[in-house]
């Protein structure tokens, strides 16, 4: 699973950061700018402190 940002979708994605005040939100948006980058899910889990399996859960979200 690859995800490629725009700039415009990146631009959204950072003004959603700076407004939302849900915490599972910011890391979904952390998550998906890390994976990004080429961060790998065991990487950002350990980053966000949560666990592997709520990455790969929030990367799926964010694709769906």
């Amino acid at each position: 699973m690859i995800i490629e940002l725009t700039p415009e979708l990146k631009y959204v994605l950072e003004l959603r950061h700076s407004k939302v005040r849900d915490g599972y939100e910011h890391d979904r948006i952390k998550a998906v700018f890390l994976h990004a980058k080429g961060w790998t899910i065991i990487m950002i889990a350990q980053a966000l402190l949560v666990h592997e399996s709520a990455i790969s859960h929030q990367l799926n979200d964010f694709i769906n």
